[in-house]
């Protein structure tokens, strides 16, 4: 779950993601398959004690929901939340790793374990 605390009457919630190389560099993907921004969290209503930003009225929420392709498995992805006032002037940013895990077994559609 994404939340802000802010004098802005709206908050604008955000990513990109980049793909961490086996060497440890990032290729920068701007935006991945499956993943979405739900604001406000329709799962958290209520005001989180972590927000980030000065306690105000202006609490906003969001919830980042993602399902990695099954191309993927086993790597890993840095993606970057970020929340801003809907012109753009003010923003913070959060950066999380999101690792893969790898097919146990793979199968095709039609196929059965």
């Amino acid at each position: 779950p994404l939340s802000a605390s802010a004098v802005w009457y709206r908050v604008v919630f955000g990513y990109v993601a980049s793909l961490v190389e086996f060497d440890g560099s990032e290729t920068f993907t701007g935006a991945i398959l499956g993943a979405q921004i739900d604001a406000p969290n329709p799962r958290d209503p209520s005001v989180p004690g972590d927000a980030v930003g000065p306690a105000t009225n202006y609490t906003h929420t969001g919830l980042f929901r993602y399902q990695p392709p099954v191309s993927l498995a086993g790597r890993n992805q840095k993606v970057c939340l970020t929340a801003s006032d809907e012109f753009g002037l003010a923003s913070i940013e959060r950066c999380v790793t999101i690792l893969t895990g790898s097919c146990k077994a793979c199968v095709r559609d039609g196929q059965t374990l």
